[in-house]
């Protein structure tokens, strides 16, 4: 399971320089449209929600009871 979190973070970061290209140099407020924003939430909820099978894949001794 650990391949697939690599590979989620090779694509994050893969396509970060377009991102802060486009979404993270917003210059008006007006440019935070509901799009920018799932955009965002997209991205970023993947990443958290992939964190913590990452560390429990790589350090299975903090799962207590696990061994």
């Amino acid at each position: 399971m650990s391949w697939l979190a690599a590979i989620i973070v090779y694509d994050y970061l893969l396509t970060l320089d377009a991102e802060v290209e486009r979404y993270w140099i917003l210059r008006t407020r007006k440019d935070l449209t509901l799009s920018t924003a799932l955009c965002f939430i997209n991205r970023y909820l993947t990443l958290l929600g992939i964190f913590p099978i990452f560390v429990f894949t790589l350090w299975p001794e903090l799962i207590p009871g696990l061994m």
